[in-house]
């Protein structure tokens, strides 16, 4: 008698496997590029409003001119909303992080909005390790390029040398991503 329930919960085992696996397929076609037979990638936009942000302290510096002077690499993108206190305890947890591994802060881009440059300004000089580029976005202009909505957790993203978006998400809530991230400022 014991064999006869061994069949039909064995059974039930092989479907779901047969189901699993047909899902977990048709997830993966559905994010790869049918052209090219790769993941698909998110490239990040830019126009000329966008390249033309001006960079705090230094307002002569535009995000295109410094853009220009890096070497092309991996960087990652923080999106702030400089009135808002998790976002900056969030820049806080960076600049501790950026000591205590000796990573390297240059990498980072950090887009503040709903901010003026004396408030970004502040906000940067409030953060000793962190030599990143402080970019004013008063009007939210780089994450509505983008699609990336203001009350979005996602507005941390790790890109390659052409803005190809490699990962997305907080490493402070997702543990998963500090070490990509740490990755990438140590290269």
């Amino acid at each position: 008698m014991n064999q006869h329930f061994k069949k039909p919960a064995f059974l039930i085992n092989v479907l779901l496997a047969i189901a699993a696996f047909l899902i977990s397929f048709g997830f993966i076609n559905y994010y790869v590029d049918q052209d090219q037979g790769k993941p698909a990638t998110k490239q990040l936009k830019f126009n000329t409003e966008i390249w033309k942000l001006k960079l705090a302290p230094d307002t002569s510096l535009s995000l295109a001119h410094f853009v220009k002077q890096q070497l092309p690499s991996n960087k990652i993108i923080l999106i702030v909303d400089a009135g808002c206190s998790t976002c900056i305890n969030t820049l806080s947890k960076w600049n501790d992080l950026i000591k205590d591994k000796h990573l390297d802060s240059e990498k980072i881009i950090i887009f503040g909005y709903d901010s003026t440059f004396a408030k970004l300004k502040f906000i940067a000089s409030q953060m000793s390790n962190m030599k990143s580029a402080f970019v004013l976005d008063p009007d939210y202009r780089f994450g509505s390029l983008n699609e990336i909505t203001q009350d979005s957790n996602n507005k941390i993203l790790l890109v390659d040398k052409d803005y190809n978006v490699i990962a997305v998400g907080n490493p402070f809530l997702n543990i998963d991503l500090l070490d990509i991230y740490i990755k990438t400022l140590s290269e």
